[in-house]
């Protein structure tokens, strides 16, 4: 009796043993599946941070109603952006030779402009800000060279925000509505963690200004071309 009891304990101790193994397996394949795919996520995903310079210039029709002109000094303005970024690389190894990947971006952006307003006889030049939100879809090609070298180009959507609307001072109200244009630039990453990007800009968007309230109902604007040219540099997080 003694004998028996003592193999069903052992028995049970085995069986328990055994248990345990499979379950310890099940917990190390489950944490390699798990750093595998994290691994290869992170090589087909990354988000990060941006921020970078850019010099602006609008381009803007002379503009006139009755005794008021308004014309653009084409002068290129300093401004800043800055915001978060990511980057997929898309499954098209089969298609293309070269990396295709996906960049979308959410940056906001400070610009400025200089208007000439002349009312009669009084003249002055009027500085404006323009506070934005932009929203860049990039897509890219990546070369293997010294480093890794990109080429990308997308369309870009902007977003205003506020504006400084010193030309009321002439009782001139300012509309422009939302942006539409396109970004194409170079990048290279130097590291795993950093990329810096150049990039040309240009984006179209209807505006109005309206002078005194008689001419609420009667505006006058047209089409308002940004060029810009950015400078950036991006962490990965």
């Amino acid at each position: 009796m003694y004998c028996l009891s003592n193999f069903v304990a052992c028995t049970d101790l085995y069986f328990d043993l055994q248990n345990q193994c499979v379950l310890m397996k099940k917990c190390v394949f489950t944490f390699i599946f798990f750093a595998c795919s994290s691994v290869a996520f992170s090589q087909m995903f990354k988000f990060g941070g941006r921020a970078g310079v850019s010099l602006s210039n609008m381009s803007l029709p002379h503009i006139s109603s009755g005794q008021l002109t308004i014309s653009p000094v084409g002068v290129v303005k300093l401004g800043f952006r800055g915001g978060f970024f990511a980057r997929a690389q898309l499954p098209l190894n089969g298609l293309f030779t070269i990396p295709v990947y996906i960049q979308p971006e959410i940056l906001f952006s400070s610009t400025f402009a200089n208007f000439r307003v002349r009312n009669r006889s009084v003249e002055k030049v009027v500085s404006e800000t323009y506070n934005r939100i932009d929203i860049p879809v990039m897509i890219g090609l990546k070369f293997e060279l010294f480093r890794e070298v990109r080429v990308e180009l997308g369309p870009i959507v902007s977003i205003l925000l506020s504006q400084t609307n010193r030309l009321s001072e002439f009782n001139i109200t300012q509309d422009f509505n939302t942006a539409i244009g396109y970004q194409t630039g170079i990048g290279i990453d130097l590291v795993d963690t950093i990329a810096i990007d150049a990039k040309y800009e240009a984006t179209l968007s209807t505006y109005r200004f309206t002078h005194n309230a008689s001419l609420i109902n009667n505006p006058f604007g047209g089409i308002n071309m940004m060029t810009s040219f950015i400078l950036s540099i991006g962490y990965f997080f």
